[in-house]
């Protein structure tokens, strides 16, 4: 998913993916994240994206960081679930910080 929220500015848009527990660990978490940097920087007014997950989601974190995305913060607390508080770490990837090469490759993967 990628859309753009009422909390950002024009051309900057959240990513989500979410993948069964079943499919953990085979890439398509990394094809997803991959997609959706393709899809917004070639079809849409993006300038930035922002993902964000659970601090224990630590593949999650890894996807986003092969994407490009930088570690932009942590939010102590921030979600209820399961009984307990988890902290949510929010990651950032600008549109003129992108790699050529990855810029590239997506193209080519995705074209």
């Amino acid at each position: 998913m990628c859309h753009p929220s009422g909390d950002f500015s024009p051309g900057t848009y959240l990513i989500g993916y979410q993948i069964d527990d079943t499919f953990h660990g085979r890439g398509f978490g990394t094809e997803a994240c991959e997609f959706l940097v393709y899809y917004a920087f070639n079809f849409t007014d993006a300038y930035l994206l922002n993902g964000d997950t659970a601090y224990g989601n630590k593949a999650s974190w890894k996807i986003m960081e092969k994407c490009g995305f930088v570690f932009e913060g942590r939010r102590i607390k921030y979600w209820h679930a399961h009984g307990e508080y988890h902290d949510q770490v929010l990651y950032g990837l600008l549109k003129e910080s992108v790699k050529d090469s990855f810029l590239n490759y997506l193209n080519k993967k995705w074209k």
